[in-house]
């Protein structure tokens, strides 16, 4: 009877992550914003997908690989930094906090099933990835139906949106994280290239047109997480195309000189207003982390922190996060929490076989984590889909089981 369900939860699993990938495009469009008192909460499709996953982990029907216990450990360190800031945040405050942590939970079950989908045959490790790659082109066609249709989005400065002119968004509405997104499809049509499997001319009018889509963002730390991205997964394929894709990076460079230029302060490539706000940011979150250096101030506390110490808008989007994810996790869950987290990094790339999909987690992971010194990357909710996606891919060939 047991295997029986299993088999159904396995089937239904299935189902799920391709609705997961259809919803994936849609962005913060179709997102639910929930208010609690003075505080909002966005819930996103996404999340629910992720939610069920997490359901179906906590009742047993998968197969759990080993290295998930560094996960696990990680996400323990943010419990009992949460338990810890009830003695100095109210009980409200510090659930909605450990909502953020519930959410990082449930995407981390997405490593585990994408796994055991390829583990168990019902899904192959070419599907799930070629399915990214369409999605980042569909996410890509989408940011320009944006940008001609609507590219003025001050008006969303009132509903605690930046306020973008002139600038690809997309349906993610800040072009920060639809580059990041963007350079995360760059990666992945890359690394097919390479391999030199598929059609080749549809690979590389993809990679032009996420390219050229990542130049429209206006975002440095994008071109910067493309360049780093592009360099990694040439640096795992050592043919001669190298050559050429070199000259493409150049040629993609060149290209960010020539972007149009309207008048616009966010479209201004030399702009310093927003690395001061950024070095502001910096500064007020290790502020935060000095409150509780040890184990943090609660996985994710940071919005109740900031208002009072700094007086920030709760109604902001920027209040829940910081201008960099380390230090993010250094705030909420303190030195021990941190280090908790570079071991799980290490465990993940001490573990994983080598090949192409090992190559591209690597990659993509490189690239968000010099994005992620510059925005909240690591923590925001497509892109932790997009990489636990591709560690279950990297995984699902073979791992060992936690017993």
């Amino acid at each position: 009877m047991a295997d029986a369900k299993k088999e159904v939860v396995l089937n239904l699993s299935k189902k799920l992550l391709f609705i997961f990938l259809v919803l994936y495009p849609f962005g913060v469009i179709v997102a639910l914003n929930i208010k609690f008192s003075a505080f909002a909460v966005s819930l996103h499709p996404l999340d629910l997908v992720a939610g069920i996953f997490a359901i179906f982990f906590l009742l047993g029907f998968f197969d759990t690989p080993k290295v998930y216990d560094h996960i696990f450990f990680f996400l323990l360190s943010g419990v009992i930094s949460s338990l810890i800031s009830l003695s100095f945040l109210p009980t409200f405050e510090v659930l909605l906090g450990s909502l953020y942590l519930i959410r990082f939970f449930s995407y981390s079950t997405v490593f585990i099933v994408v796994a055991n989908l390829i583990r168990t045959k019902r899904l192959s490790r070419v599907l799930i990835f070629d399915s990214l790659i369409l999605v980042s082109v569909v996410v890509a066609a989408f940011g320009w139906i944006q940008y001609f249709w609507q590219p003025d989005l001050r008006f969303l400065k009132f509903l605690g949106w930046d306020d973008h002119l002139s600038r690809l968004t997309g349906t993610f509405l800040d072009p920060t994280f639809m580059g990041a997104i963007l350079v995360l499809g760059f990666v992945a049509v890359l690394t097919r290239l390479l391999g030199e499997k598929g059609d080749r001319y549809k690979l590389i009018l993809a990679i032009i047109i996420l390219a050229v889509t990542v130049a429209f963002t206006y975002s440095r730390s994008s071109y910067l997480a493309l360049v780093v991205g592009a360099i990694f997964t040439l640096l795992t394929h050592r043919k001669r195309i190298f050559t050429k894709i070199a000259f493409g990076i150049s040629v993609f460079l060149l290209l960010i000189l020539f972007l149009p230029r309207p008048s616009s302060e966010g479209v201004k490539l030399e702009r310093t207003f927003s690395i001061f706000a950024k070095v502001q940011n910096y500064k007020e979150t290790f502020n935060i982390f000095a409150t509780s250096p040890l184990l943090g101030i609660g996985f994710n506390n940071i919005c109740s922190l900031r208002l009072r110490l700094f007086g920030d808008n709760f109604a902001s989007h920027s209040c829940y996060g910081s201008d960099s994810s380390l230090l993010l996790i250094l705030a909420t869950t303190g030195v021990i929490g941190f280090l908790l987290f570079i071991n799980l990094l290490m465990q993940i790339y001490r573990n994983l076989n080598e090949g192409i999909y090992a190559s591209v987690l690597i990659s993509s992971f490189l690239a968000i984590l010099v994005h992620s010194l510059f925005a909240n990357s690591l923590f925001y909710p497509w892109i932790m889909a997009w990489l636990f996606i591709l560690l279950g891919v990297a995984y699902g060939g073979s791992f060992r089981v936690r017993k």
